[in-house]
């Protein structure tokens, strides 16, 4: 019986870290897709692709214009690295929330961005940025 139960956590502890390795390597295939979306003026892709929080969170328009300035303002940006990140499984769902930082033409870029995870695949739930250079025009 002991042994049973031993092998049976086991086997959830294994579980568990398969789908914590997984949803780590989709939120991290997902922000480099996000980053050439950027770059390549396709704020729609990203806001199409992105959970209900988010698209209920600003308007097509308004994360047009975000992304723009983003761009404007900051230059080209040609790396980035992961400076954290978490999962949270809940009953919502399982959460990834990252920190990046990112070099960029006119200056340093901080991101934030929380994912979904559903079928393994990241959804962009929430996105933040900061700079100086976002505060001035």
């Amino acid at each position: 019986m002991v042994k049973n139960l031993i092998l049976t956590l086991f086997l959830l502890s294994l579980t568990w870290a398969c789908g914590f390795t997984k949803g780590m390597d989709a939120a991290r295939s997902a922000v480099d897709e996000f980053h050439r979306q950027v770059a390549a003026e396709q704020a729609d892709m990203i806001f199409d692709g992105a959970t209900d929080h988010f698209r209920s969170s600003l308007s097509r328009e308004l994360n047009r214009g975000r992304f723009a300035r983003l761009r404007q303002k900051m230059g080209i940006c040609r790396s980035s690295q992961a400076t954290s990140m978490s999962v949270n499984a809940s009953n919502l769902g399982t959460f990834v929330s990252m920190r990046y930082s990112t070099k960029c033409a006119n200056g340093q870029l901080d991101e934030s961005f929380i994912w979904l995870i559903e079928n393994e695949k990241a959804r962009l739930y929430d996105y933040s940025a900061s700079s100086p250079l976002l505060l001035v025009n």
